[in-house]
């Protein structure tokens, strides 16, 4: 099993880069944030999860240890494979997916694309006690940030952009007037 991979980007494409360690490149998927930070020649250290079927080996990469830990609890979900498992943790990041699943709140994952009421649900009933004994927690302003998201998403932006630029607000910003204005730069800055 491959559990880490370290080596230089060679290439980058529209869902993967290609790690070149000792002449050997290695074809990794990743998500989307972290394709939009590499670069060609960047040297790299990512933690991998080999996903083997029928007909295909597939690598997936995470530059965090907690994002390949959900993504593994996501993929032990019946109904959620790794494209979806990937594609949640690209669209609203580790934080978001974690406080929704901790707070019950099914609504705001069936609006990531592909994933509907039903899966959403049954990522919750398996994995809320999972996601609570591998100590993986959400920022602690997350779970208070509504009032946040609810005036961001008054100024036209989706309840997913909301939700995901408040995850990456700083947790020593607490006032929500703060978090407001850093969420905007964040969402400014993309």
């Amino acid at each position: 099993m491959i559990a880490t991979i370290t080596g230089k980007i060679e290439d980058i494409a529209e869902k993967y880069i290609i790690v070149n360690t000792n002449g050997l490149g290695y074809k990794v998927f990743v998500t989307k944030s972290s394709l939009e930070n590499f670069k060609i020649d960047e040297p790299v250290k990512l933690f991998t999860k080999l996903y083997i079927r029928e007909n295909a080996q597939d690598l997936y990469g995470f530059l965090a240890k907690p994002e390949l830990t959900l993504f593994e609890q996501l993929i032990s979900v019946s109904g959620v494979g790794p494209s979806h498992a990937l594609n949640i943790i690209s669209t609203i990041g580790v934080d978001a997916v974690v406080a929704a699943i901790i707070k019950n709140d099914a609504k705001f994952i069936t609006q990531i694309p592909g994933i509907g009421r039903k899966i959403s649900e049954k990522i919750i009933i398996d994995l809320k006690e999972k996601l609570i004994k591998t100590g993986i927690s959400p920022k602690m302003n997350l779970l208070s940030d509504s009032d946040a998201c609810s005036a961001l998403i008054s100024l036209g932006y989706s309840d997913a952009q909301s939700r995901k630029s408040l995850s990456e607000v700083s947790e020593k910003i607490t006032t929500i007037e703060g978090r407001i204005k850093e969420a905007l730069r964040i969402l400014n800055k993309k």
